[in-house]
């Protein structure tokens, strides 16, 4: 192998590999790149079996071959060398990989190529969507997916894919986020993927830069689902599995609904937040055109804001995990948060408006579950 890239190509390539680099891999191999120049140009792979990322550059070789190196090490080095051109030549006299740039050389160990395991991807096009948007909301849904948990399908985010939406959803034991937005599929479709939410994260922040992201799946190869923009792709395993149904809890009616401006809520629970550093929960008091939010004391510091709103009525108390009902408010775009409920020991459901009484624009909802009142 012999050739020369462009820094910035190459560091474009190795930073879309590496976010999905196992950090503490079970065997050695996993922490490996694979490096191929030939006729198509130059490419790069990463694989734990799991998850596969792959680039290739379109640029001309001068001699053809593969080797594997050290992912995180290999990387490092060429973020280090001088703007420029870089050469790499797999020196077979010293059995090493030679990475310069000017006056500058290192030389990496190669592993052994036939160690490194065959690997697969979708080849069938499904559909297509904006990248920002895909992006944006799997990072909005994600946060409502279980970070550590002895359930395995609550760390994941699922995919809906119909004939023109898809529909993502995500769970843990306390709240649920769901969020629809607008694709183009190449036929109708009508299909549930379940995906490591870890693994979608990563994706968010790989394509959020890209203008198009094309979905590949087989009907034939059904455990395997690819993501690609351009040259860039990534293949996961799709997780087997039940995930919990959600939908009643989103399209139910409730009897109750109260408007409140996204900014002055924001600033309260911020304020609050100094006393009870996320760690603890909050009572929201709603009383005729206004709600007070009171933190549980702790070392004799506590807080209390009051915020205007849009309900009358009796007084009502509801009990929030101060930190899961901040990261809900955050993901709603619109002016003003739209708490929808039944009963305050039931699932509550808030969405947005630009406007009290009007509709959301956003297809964004999130549904937190409340703390009982002893």
């Amino acid at each position: 192998m012999k050739l020369q890239i462009e820094k910035e190509t190459l560091i474009n390539s190795l930073d879309w590999s590496t976010k999905f680099l196992t950090s503490r891999p079970s065997i050695p191999i996993f922490a490996a790149i694979k490096l191929t120049a030939n006729k198509e140009g130059f490419s790069t792979e990463i694989t734990n079996l799991e998850v596969t990322s792959k680039t290739k550059e379109l640029i001309p070789v001068e001699n053809d071959g593969e080797v594997l190196v050290h992912a995180k090490f290999f990387t490092d080095i060429v973020r280090s060398m001088p703007a420029g051109k870089i050469l790499i030549n797999d020196n077979e006299k010293t059995g090493k990989l030679e990475v310069s740039s000017g006056k500058n050389k290192t030389n990496i160990p190669i592993y052994k190529s036939n160690e490194f395991p065959e690997t697969e991807e979708a080849k069938n096009l499904i559909g297509s969507i904006n990248s920002r948007d895909f992006s944006n909301a799997l990072v909005r849904v994600g946060i409502a997916s279980a970070r550590e948990d002895t359930t395995p399908i609550l760390q994941t985010i699922k995919i809906d894919l119909q004939k023109d939406k898809v529909i993502l959803s995500a769970i843990d034991r306390y709240r649920i986020a769901r969020k629809e937005i607008p694709w183009k599929s190449n036929k109708d479709i009508d299909k549930s993927i379940i995906i490591k939410n870890k693994t979608l994260i990563e994706l968010a922040k790989s394509i959020e830069n890209s203008t198009t992201t094309d979905i590949y799946f087989d009907e034939e190869n059904s455990n395997i689902i690819t993501f690609s923009t351009g040259s860039y792709n990534v293949t996961t395993q799709i997780v087997a599995g039940t995930f919990p149904p959600t939908e009643k809890l989103f399209e139910q009616k409730y009897n109750q609904t109260i408007y409140i401006n996204k900014s002055d809520i924001n600033s309260a629970l911020s304020r609050i937040s100094i006393i009870s550093n996320n760690t603890t929960s909050v009572t929201t008091i709603f009383n005729d055109k206004t709600i007070t939010l009171i933190t549980d004391e702790i070392n004799e510091y506590s807080a209390q804001e009051v915020v205007d709103c849009s309900y009358s009525g009796e007084e009502i108390k509801i009990k929030f995990n101060i930190q899961f009902l901040k990261e809900g408010i955050a993901q709603i775009s619109e002016n003003y948060i739209c708490f929808d409920f039944e009963e305050t020991t039931k699932p509550i459901r808030l969405t947005g408006a630009d406007k009290p009484e009007e509709e959301s624009k956003d297809n964004y909802k999130y549904i937190i579950v409340p703390i009982k009142i002893g």
